[in-house]
């Protein structure tokens, strides 16, 4: 019996290496877990309008939460977080999604100085699936802000993030 479910164990980690054998994450409280007056730590909203960003709670587990209104005022709504980072390193961003939104991050130099925004990956699901995205950052960037968003003036949507991981990926090293 233990040998049948090393094998399983074993395959798995064979065929999501990326789920169950990720770098470290660089995101502090990436599981939405630990809260303070409703909002996780520390994670910061952005919104305008009556649009709203929020935790909500599925079980004993929580999920960000976006809703995007329509009513002439609100263009975006987002939830973001600001991590140091090394210049010109391979990244992935990824979490488990539900609904509309984007995920992605800006790069910012030492001051926070805006220097590019990292296309990412926008989603529609009905229901809960991975999403991933991977870039380079550039030789300046000190910062990444990861962000969740829905943006968007005439535009009405709903999303939710968990799990989110953002890590170094590792490079196969160049042949001799």
């Amino acid at each position: 019996m233990n040998h049948h479910i090393f094998t399983m164990f074993t395959a798995a980690a064979v065929l999501l290496p990326g789920i169950l054998f990720s770098g470290e994450n660089l995101l502090k409280n990436g599981t939405i877990e630990e809260l303070k007056n409703g909002n996780p730590l520390p994670w910061t909203q952005s919104r305008n309008g009556t649009s709203s960003a929020s935790v909500v709670q599925e079980g004993a587990n929580h999920r960000l939460h976006l809703k995007k209104v329509n009513d002439g005022k609100s263009t975006h709504t987002a939830w973001a977080q600001n991590v140091p980072v090394k210049p010109d390193t391979q990244y992935r961003l990824s979490g488990v999604a539900e609904g509309d939104g984007r995920i992605f991050w800006y790069e910012l130099d030492e001051n926070r100085k805006f220097l590019r925004q990292i296309r990412g990956f926008s989603f529609r699901k009905k229901e809960k699936g991975r999403v991933e995205t991977t870039a380079r950052t550039s030789p300046e960037t000190k910062i990444c802000q990861i962000r969740f968003e829905i943006y968007g003036k005439a535009r009405a949507a709903e999303g939710f993030l968990d799990d989110v991981h953002f890590e170094v990926v590792e490079e196969a090293p160049a042949n001799p």
